[in-house]
């Protein structure tokens, strides 16, 4: 509504240069709303970042033309003209310096450089002829450069980029209070992501490895097998954040797009929504109104809801007693700020979820809490895949209702076809019930999410041990112990290969360490008992045994599998009632763990399996 004059036009010619220059327009946005807002608070992102060929001085020239302040701004069309011809004055001379080299002539397009002909247009008072002389005088400049604008545009031929990895954003702000916020809008843009049926996306545990470490393009594509990057920072200060994104081809270390957004915290959820519009759009990727939809759908409009579930998610992750027991507290709180926040219910179910694996909580204690909860998710929204894997958890290992938690597996792939969690949980769920050739096809989709997972690497190896292959899935147990030496089950299922193997003292050895990295005593580790009475070492299997009958265990499958290694089948079954009854995780593996070989024969063995529901 201000009063417009010659300024107005030359911020106008400001943005053609800029894309004349770059390859990309200047601002973007999805609506005309967001285009204004970043016209008049944004500036665009320097050509030099888009096009690492252009001329400083060029540079100079575009972002004056661009300044928003109209008296910083160039204030005539001559004054911009001068400052053209310098620069095309200034590269005329280099190249005139070059001109020797065949090569380099027969790349630069011939032009009408006369001088005379430039000034004459350029002195001419109209602003339509000003526009002219300097668009003339900026396509001597550019056929000067030897690149391709096409190289800094998006994927050629209209090819989509079909995986991304979306690396650990940065946290700025000086203060690691703020972490969970960099942490959880990482993790909110790959579960958005996710939901893409024509976009590979490493998951959370993948990518985090890189988390505080530099940015090296060629090393995120070897190892994660990736074509696109998006890395980003952020910084809060108070009520305000600025974030800003960065997409990159993993080709050539060009950037698809860019975007740097300061809003109030309150609009955290419109900053994400349009980040992943920009990334899904830059990616050329095809879109069906349902993924459209569901990729800027929000889980809550309530901040602080998102805020207390994103610091409860931190601690979720570390897997440490005290911190899961704060996390589930921060998910409660999230729920009782909004009620109907679907997420922050899954929160509390995988939290139960995983207490029975860790021995922080009883099975029949952990799992109708963990249902519950995933129930009401499920009733506040059935399209949340997140819920439908803990779901089907409690589902089979509670109620033992494998054909159920298929079907909730499945709902969870259709829903989110990139959420890894999903594809590794239903292999697990495919080895228990003995489909082996399944179960290895889902784990490797699970790993080409999630390459980095210690327990997706883990199950490679157990693919091989559930088929008595022996040799290589000892190969790829030590692929996996020299990855994540500090994870203990990976010594722990190496032992019992090289038992079935009958390598035993390798699996004594391997047995050993995996105490030590559990820092469990040795002396009343049962399952140390059973590589020894594996062995043939039976005195020391027994004098673990007598501790542990006394002292107590809650590896009550080891006691199991060390009496069935000792010729004691009926203080085996003895055992296996009370391991079956607790629900104890080693027993769902019943139907292909080699280390209840020596009962199977027994109708006890099979009447059990009958209990489980386990499918013939």
């Amino acid at each position: 509504g201000e009063a417009l004059d010659a300024r107005s036009d030359l911020f106008s010619l400001g943005v053609v240069l800029y894309e004349m220059g770059t390859g990309r327009q200047a601002f973007t946005g999805s609506t005309s709303g967001v285009i204004f807002e970043s016209i008049l608070n944004r500036a665009p992102i320097a050509p030099v970042r888009l096009n690492p060929e252009v001329p400083a001085r060029l540079e100079e020239i575009i972002q004056k033309a661009l300044e928003k302040d109209r008296d910083l701004r160039y204030q005539s069309a001559a004054e911009l003209r001068a400052d053209l011809k310098r620069l095309r004055r200034d590269t005329d001379s280099s190249r005139s310096a070059a001109a020797g080299a065949p090569e380099t002539a027969a790349a630069v397009p011939q032009q009408d450089s006369s001088s005379d002909t430039i000034v004459a247009v350029g002195l001419a008072k109209r602003h339509k002829k000003g526009l002219l002389a300097a668009l003339a005088a900026l396509a001597l400049v550019i056929a000067g450069l030897s690149y391709g604008i096409s190289r800094f545009a998006a994927p050629t031929g209209g090819e989509a980029i079909d995986s991304i990895a979306v690396l650990p954003f940065e946290n700025v702000s000086g203060d690691p209070d703020t972490e969970y916020l960099s942490d959880g809008i990482t993790e909110t843009l790959i579960s958005k992501l996710s939901v893409l049926r024509g976009l590979r996306v490493i998951s959370r545990t993948s990518v985090f490895r890189y988390k505080g470490q530099p940015f090296d393009p060629a090393r995120v594509s070897d190892e994660l097998n990736v074509r696109a990057v998006l890395v980003g920072r952020l910084e809060q200060r108070g009520d305000s954040l600025t974030l800003s994104a960065e997409l990159i081809d993993t080709r050539d270390d060009s950037q698809l797009w860019g975007g740097r957004f300061e809003r109030p915290l309150s609009e955290i959820f419109a900053v994400q929504e349009e980040i992943v519009r920009e990334v899904s759009r830059n990616l050329r990727l095809q879109l069906t109104g349902e993924e459209e939809t569901r990729l800027v759908r929000r889980d809550t409009e309530s901040t602080e809801a998102y805020r207390l579930y994103l610091q409860g998610r931190r601690l979720w992750n570390r897997r440490i007693k005290e911190d899961v027991e704060k996390g589930l507290e921060l998910f409660e709180q999230a729920i009782a700020t909004d009620p109907t926040f679907a997420l922050a219910h899954t929160g509390v179910s995988d939290t139960y979820g995983i207490m029975p694996s860790y021995w922080w909580l009883s099975a029949g204690e952990a799992y109708p809490r963990s249902e519950a909860a995933a129930r009401r998710a499920l009733e506040l929204d059935d399209t949340l895949a997140e819920a439908y894997p803990s779901l089907a958890s409690a589902k089979a290992y509670y109620h033992y209702d494998w054909e159920g938690a298929e079907q909730d597996y499945r709902r969870a792939i259709e829903l989110k076809p990139g959420y890894a969690t999903a594809h590794h949980w239903y292999s697990i769920l495919l080895y228990q019930t003995g489909r082996l050739d399944e179960a290895e096809a889902e784990n490797r989709k699970a790993f080409e999410l999630d390459p980095f997972s210690p327990t997706i690497n883990l199950f490679r190896g157990v693919f091989f041990y559930y088929r008595r292959q022996y040799e290589a899935a000892i190969e790829d147990l030590r692929r996996t112990q020299e990855l994540f030496p500090d994870y203990v089950s990976a010594p722990e299922v190496l032992a019992q290969v090289y038992a079935a193997s009958r390598r035993f003292d390798e699996a004594i050895a391997a047995g050993q360490k995996a105490s030590e990295l559990a820092q469990r005593d040795s002396a009343t580790n049962p399952f140390l008992a059973y590589l020894y009475a594996s062995a043939g070492r039976e005195r020391e299997a027994r004098d673990i045994l007598v501790r542990v009958e006394r002292d107590g265990t809650e590896a009550l499958s080891k006691v199991v599998a060390t009496y069935a290694a000792l010729g004691d089948k009926d203080k085996a079954f003895e055992w296996l009632d009370r391991a079956v009854a607790a629900f104890e995780w080693d027993t769902l593996f019943l139907k292909v763990d080699h280390q209840f070989d020596p009962l199977r024969d027994d109708p006890r063995f099979q009447s059990l399996l009958g209990r489980m529901n386990f499918p013939p």
